[in-house]
């Protein structure tokens, strides 16, 4: 009797235990780091590194936006409220770049001043005739963005884009290269001020040409959050680009993968690396949102020869004790649900890794903080993940 009367005394006191549980994650303040991950840095994407690659942006101060947040190492050239006339300077300061492409970013100042089309043309084709006597440089001309002040203007916006069109038709050493954002109008919010959005869309839009013309041929792309912008700190296999997203969730995964993947590559393999950032305080993880696109949307991809990978979520770093339970329950939920996934797309279960890696570093070791892993833990990671891409 005293030994079934202890028992119940156990198991009322595990239930007890598990309710305090659930109520201190349901209640949890927004900082608890079962839900939150704090950036690593604060880049909006973590792209290719381009400084020995020869590239000079050339515009107004519109570009500072871009300068300050995409960190690609570009040279730049930069004159506040310039109109294409007044870059001449700064377009004959490029030879001491000895830049291989010159992009350039015009702006509004064109469309205030109302400089008339012809000269708008007959500038850029000096600029392009200066530059290819000087550095021999490819010209790049992105699309002349939307301005909402109207000041008379006899021309459009859309008249100066066309005229970018036009060159890049015209002249062999001229491209036009589209990166406006899909389905988004307000580009430059301000007037002066690139949308965040549209930088992250813009960094892509470049980098695929910069890819294609230096020949560098994209194998893998791992696409994810903070984590991945660790990953791609230690990796050392050239032909893999790494799109991380600090505190990376469903709906940049979903922009991702419409935007950048479907419109850039092909013949390559995307690994799916999201979800830690999904996990909620009532223990949703979005997980049915990416097994839906995958399964709507995998043949797009097929068509373009993109095999796809996802990722099982791995471990937080130990918090108390007292939640360890369901947190593990949930990933473990989490991950189990990637079994209604199409059978085409490849599941690679880094859940499961992580008992190995934690076995063969001892857990101090793998993590960084919370969240984030080590140089060491994410080598190893890394080096499973190409393991285990066919």
């Amino acid at each position: 009797m005293r030994l079934f009367k202890s028992k119940i005394v156990y198991f009322v006191s595990l239930f007890l235990i598990y309710l305090i549980t659930i109520s201190l994650i349901t209640f949890a303040n927004d900082n608890n780091q079962y839900v939150y991950s704090e950036p690593i840095n604060d880049m909006a994407m973590f792209g290719g590194r381009f400084k020995d690659y020869g590239v000079l942006m050339i515009g107004d101060e519109t570009l500072e936006n871009f300068k300050n947040n995409v960190y690609l190492g570009f040279d730049y050239e930069i004159e506040k409220g310039a109109t294409v006339a007044r870059l001449k300077e700064n377009v004959k300061n490029a030879k001491k770049y000895a830049p291989n492409i010159v992009i350039f970013n015009i702006g509004i100042h064109d469309y205030m001043e109302k400089t008339s089309l012809k000269e708008f043309k007959d500038t850029l084709l000096d600029y392009n005739n200066i530059l290819k006597a000087e550095c021999n440089a490819k010209v790049l001309f992105m699309p002349y963005l939307d301005y909402k002040e109207y000041n008379g203007n006899p021309h459009s916006y859309a008249d100066y884009d066309n005229v970018l069109r036009e060159l890049d038709k015209e002249v062999a050493n001229i491209v036009y290269i589209d990166t406006k954002y899909p389905n988004m109008t307000d580009m430059i919010t301000d007037g002066v001020n690139y949308n965040n959005e549209y930088l992250f869309y813009m960094q892509y839009a470049l980098t695929q040409f910069i890819y294609n013309y230096k020949k560098v041929r994209i194998n893998n792309i791992f696409v994810g959050d903070s984590r991945t912008v660790g990953l791609s700190k230690v990796n050392k296999e050239k032909g893999s680009l790494f799109i991380g997203i600090p505190a990376g969730k469903y709906l940049e995964f979903e922009k991702t993968m419409d935007n950048i993947i479907k419109r850039f590559y092909s013949n390559c393999n995307v690994i799916i690396l999201y979800g830690i950032n999904d996990i909620e305080k009532s223990g949703n993880t979005n997980v049915e949102k990416y097994i839906d696109y995958l399964n709507a949307y995998h043949n797009d991809f097929f068509a373009k020869n993109i095999n796809l990978y996802i990722t099982t979520v791995m471990e937080q770093k130990d918090l108390e004790n007292i939640i360890t339970f369901p947190r593990n329950y949930t990933l473990y939920s989490r991950n189990g649900a990637l079994n209604f996934l199409d059978g085409h797309i490849h599941t690679i279960d880094l859940y499961t890794y992580f008992f190995i890696l934690t076995a063969k570093l001892g857990r101090d070791k793998v993590f960084d903080d919370e969240i984030h892993f080590t140089d060491e833990a994410s080598e190893l990671i890394l080096e499973y993940l190409y393991d285990n891409i066919n």
